[in-house]
């Protein structure tokens, strides 16, 4: 199986255990070659439109960093996942200043 297809499983919104909170609106990620020069990958969670990041606790975000490693691994994905959070409304800011 391909690794785009076994990571794409792996992230899959329908089947990662994710904590309830705070909702994830999707996953995106990518080939990434860290500063060492190790294969990783780059990952950008997007929080759910109308999140409150500053209300999330630290707490939660390792719990969701913890399910997205533990998937990962899960599906027979080694590489280091660098995770980087989002929310919708920052993520569309972004995009409209391209």
């Amino acid at each position: 199986m391909a690794v785009d297809k076994k990571t794409n499983e792996a992230l899959d919104l329908k089947s990662l255990k994710l904590p309830s909170s705070p909702l994830v609106y999707q996953i995106d990620w990518e080939e990434y070659e860290d500063s060492t020069g190790e294969p990783s990958l780059r990952l950008q969670v997007v929080l759910k439109k109308g999140t409150d990041i500053g209300q999330v606790s630290g707490e939660q975000i390792g719990k969701m960093k913890s399910a997205i490693r533990e998937s990962l691994i899960a599906h027979g994905i080694s590489k280091f996942p660098y995770i980087f959070i989002t929310t919708q409304e920052e993520l569309a800011e972004l995009n409209s200043e391209d």
